[in-house]
């Protein structure tokens, strides 16, 4: 306000200035045209008195001094006013210059010239342009400042008065209005500064009289009320995070196997106790560090390198490593498991790893090879020496099958109980980055389950436990099933999947028959890029029945053609990536399609596609279509039940703690009753008198077996509930003693899902038989 008051009156100030000075200008020069007027004749006729009475009139305008007249030549003809000091002499002295020709702070002089007009009196009427004028002397009017200074003076001093007035009215009404403002705005900087502090209780009492503070007020104590519940709310989820972070560090801690989690840096974040005894270190000690220390410079180079390779790929890499033991001071061999974890923007946050001992397994292998050379060296000399060598060769690949399967149930056992409890912790998880680390962990557990699921599969067929069931069935549906079950798959990698069937009757086993084409279908997704076709058609050849699977995919060369068939071979997955399948499907292909006697056709080139074809058997009688079991279960296990297992009693036996309670907590989402046993002393001694719908019951037990308890419940049992034995065994032995017995086998690691779908199952097939 007071820039606007200094601008607006120096700008006042300066135009009523102005307009004064030129006002008195303007009279100066009127005054001064008027004598020149009024004097032209009495210069021409020479009257002198009439000049002198015209200056002498014109002293009586306000703030004249001086008024001469003077002839063309100079000299003065009339004078009046103030005596002329001699500065000011020449001014009248000068001829050519008119106008004001003197200008100070006290007086100004204003010179006009006297003139007359030639009159042409030829003719009256009209004036002649062309007629020149004559000068006859000048007009000087000196004019007196004083009385505009005085005047300057009197507006000076009222603008002056009007200013402060203005300015002191305005600095009142300032105060008065900031004090309405100031003073809440200060109430609330105080609350604001002290809910920053953490004093999340404090609130503004008395509401300000001005809408936008009150309204200002209102909103920082509903934020301060709504920070405070979401303390308390915070507070209590933290306190659940961290409960749930204590359980899944225990988890971790129980695996066997070794688990470590790095930075981006290569820096130790967290590594169970398997770990430890792998690596030879404690947690303590390398917690922060790379553990550079402890091991070679060339083993920590080349895991630098590693990370910073898993972590660009984005997707998991397994390999083997040899590293450094500093406890035992030996190198040991690991399988190790990589995969990054990143943000939503693809930034890597971590890297976890899982590391499994196979050094004993790589001893057996060279020791294997060894023993192969030396027999090869043997077998030139003597036939004896070939057959024993021979023997010890099937011994060593016998020894070698129930190490898989021994090396199978330890890795079982604890991937079990990881996801059964990660299944309960995803549950009870609230926010999304906790679901997405869950997720992450999930996607781990599910791939070494493929793995393990995919090794059973062969373990199976090569302990030669698995008999065909040949049925006589139409191909049609068996064939429409599968072709609906794998367009998700296909719609998802954007291929184009055709199924062309008949109603060709054929003999075969069909749920055999089934997982060879399942296989077939989802290695030609697998290979097949965006965009490209599949088609799954039937062609009859006489008495026999063609089924060919073909693809535009990228091709098998001539000379890969029957490696294709070997445990884990890959020919576009040469880093090993998971999602690409495990290199397992071939080769069950193969030995499925062996234990059937059917042949198994292939025709392929690079980037041209592959054509597979099975030839099967046609048969001439007509029978109802039959739906394998495990299809049934897989479709059950792939649907969303709306209701749960209410009162139904469950009693759950397994050694492992950690088992046992995960499973209780995964049955009692489902609605259930569970109770729980260690051993088979502990289900009889407890549990004898008491009546279940359900046994889960794990096949090792402390002090016998699940199939021990099988028995046992079948010959005490009255009512005799559903049992099913879970296992992490995969030998010859345990399937035969199951499949003898017609007992509900699942393998480790189950998934609940599949759990749940073969309860479902078992509960739903025990209704239908006690309706009949």
């Amino acid at each position: 306000m007071l820039l606007a008051i200094i601008l607006l009156d120096s700008y006042f100030l300066y135009s009523r200035f102005s307009a004064m000075e030129a006002g008195m200008i303007d009279r100066a020069k009127l005054l001064s045209k008027q004598i020149a007027s009024s004097g032209e004749y009495a210069l021409f006729s020479g009257n002198t008195d009439q000049l002198q009475r015209d200056a002498t009139g014109a002293l009586k305008q306000n703030d004249v001094a001086v008024v001469v007249v003077q002839n063309i030549s100079g000299k003065i003809i009339a004078y009046a006013g103030d005596t002329i000091p001699q500065a000011e002499s020449h001014f009248i002295k000068s001829y050519a210059i008119t106008g004001v020709i003197q200008d100070t702070d006290d007086y100004f002089w204003v010179k006009e010239p006297i003139a007359s007009v030639s009159i042409d009196l030829s003719d009256f009427d009209t004036q002649n342009e062309s007629a020149g004028s004559k000068l006859l002397g000048y007009v000087l009017v000196k004019i007196d400042k004083l009385s505009l200074q005085k005047a300057k003076w009197e507006v000076l001093e009222a603008s002056l008065l009007i200013s402060v007035s203005l300015l002191v009215l305005t600095v009142f009404f300032v105060i008065r209005i900031s004090r309405r403002i100031v003073n809440p705005i200060k109430a609330l900087n105080q609350v604001v500064r002290n809910i920053g502090e953490g004093a999340l209780d404090m609130r503004l009492a008395d509401s300000p009289k001005i809408l936008e503070l009150k309204e200002l007020a209102q909103g920082v104590n509903e934020m301060a009320q709504q920070l405070q519940a979401d303390r308390v709310a915070l507070d209590a989820q933290t306190e659940l995070l961290r409960s749930n972070e204590e359980r899944l560090n225990e988890i971790v801690n129980t695996m066997p196997v070794a688990l470590f989690i790095k930075d981006v840096h290569s820096q130790i974040i967290l590594m169970n106790s398997a770990c430890e005894a792998q690596w030879g270190v404690v947690f303590s000690s390398v917690v922060g560090t790379n553990a550079g220390r402890f091991f070679p410079p060339e083993q920590m180079s080349a895991s630098f390198e590693n990370d910073k390779q898993v972590l660009a790929a984005h997707r998991m890499v397994d390999f083997e490593e040899q590293v450094w033991n500093s406890e035992i001071k030996a190198s040991r061999t690991l399988h190790t498991f990589k995969k990054g974890v990143y943000d939503r923007n693809g930034e890597p946050l971590y890297l976890i790893g899982i590391s499994v001992d196979v050094s004993e397994r790589k001893l057996a292998e060279n020791r294997l090879k060894l023993l192969n050379e030396q027999l090869e060296t043997r077998i030139e000399d003597a036939t004896r020496e070939a057959r024993m060598k021979k023997e010890d060769a099937e011994n060593a690949n016998y020894d070698k099958t129930r190490f898989l399967a021994a090396a199978s149930h330890d890795l079982r056992q604890p991937m079990h109980a990881l996801g059964l409890f990660v299944n309960e912790l995803r549950t009870k998880l609230t926010t999304a980055e906790q679901q997405k680390v869950a997720g992450k962990v999930e996607e781990s557990v599910e791939a070494l389950s493929n793995l393990l699921d995919a090794l059973l599969d062969i373990s199976k067929l090569d302990a030669g436990v698995v008999t065909p069931d040949f049925r006589v069935f139409s191909i049609a549906p068996l064939l429409d099933r599968i072709g609906q079950n794998s367009q998700p798959l296909a719609e998802r990698k954007g291929v184009t999947l055709k199924v062309i069937s008949n109603g060709t009757m054929v003999n075969s086993d069909p749920v055999l028959l089934e997982l060879i084409f399942n296989n077939l279908l989802s290695n030609a997704i697998r290979y097949t890029p965006r965009g490209g076709r599949i088609l799954l058609a039937c062609k009859s050849r006489g008495d026999k029945l063609r089924v060919e699977v073909r693809d535009n995919g990228i091709g098998i060369p001539e000379n890969e053609q029957q490696s294709i068939f070997r445990e884990f071979v890959q020919l576009a997955n040469k880093e090993r990536d998971r999602s690409k399948g495990l290199g397992l499907g071939l080769a069950i292909v193969d030995r499925v399609a062996r234990l059937l006697n059917h042949n198994i056709e292939l025709r392929s080139a690079s980037d041209k596609g592959s054509v597979f074809s099975i030839t099967l058997a046609k048969a001439l009688m007509h029978m109802q279509e039959f739906t394998p079991q495990y299809v049934l279960m897989n479709e059950v296990g792939t649907s969303h039940f709306s209701g749960k297992f209410n009162s139904l009693e469950v009693l759950v036996v397994d050694d492992d703690p950690l088992v046992r309670k995960g499973t209780q907590g995964v049955v009692e989402s489902w609605g259930g009753r569970v109770l729980m046993a260690e051993s088979i002393r502990e289900v009889k001694e407890v549990h004898c008198k008491s009546n279940f719908d359900l046994v889960i019951c794990d096949y090792r037990l402390p002090d016998g077996d699940g199939i021990e308890i099988a028995d046992w419940i079948k010959a005490n049992f009255k009512i005799q509930p559903i049992f099913i034995l879970i296992s992490g065994d995969t030998s010859p032995e345990v399937l035969r003693m199951v499949d003898e017995r017609g007992i509900q086998l699942l393998h480790k690691p189950v998934r609940p899902a599949k759990l749940r779908s073969l309860i479902q199952y078992l509960l739903d097939q025990k209704k239908a038989e006690t309706v009949i």
